[in-house]
């Protein structure tokens, strides 16, 4: 296997948007393992891609168990500073902004 560095996108309870660095690509329907570090603690999550476009890629994390739905949780979606900073600041959604944004992607 190979390790690369990315920058995360977006992420769901379901799977994430990963930007790669050093303009490496992923096959779509390769499987993939992500890991999240906090706290020099780091959790692995098993996951397929299924969506590939240049550098950027998204995934579907593969089942989880509920140890690590519950690593998921906190290590995302608990973390006030993952989103505090936005807090009040976005843009609300509108059905021709997203479909500008889906076209962008491709």
């Amino acid at each position: 296997g190979r390790v690369l560095d990315g920058v995360t996108q977006d992420f769901s309870q379901n799977g994430f948007g990963l930007m790669l660095s050093d303009g490496h690509s992923i096959t779509q329907g390769e499987r993939v393992q992500l890991v999240l570090s906090r706290n020099g603690q780091d959790s692995l999550f098993e996951a397929r891609v299924v969506f590939s476009k240049g550098a950027q890629i998204g995934a579907q994390f593969e089942p989880l168990s509920l140890r690590q739905q519950s690593e998921l949780v906190r290590l995302t979606f608990s973390r006030a500073d993952t989103w505090a900073a936005s807090w009040g600041a976005g843009q609300p959604d509108t059905p021709l902004a997203a479909l500008r944004e889906v076209g962008a992607i491709g």
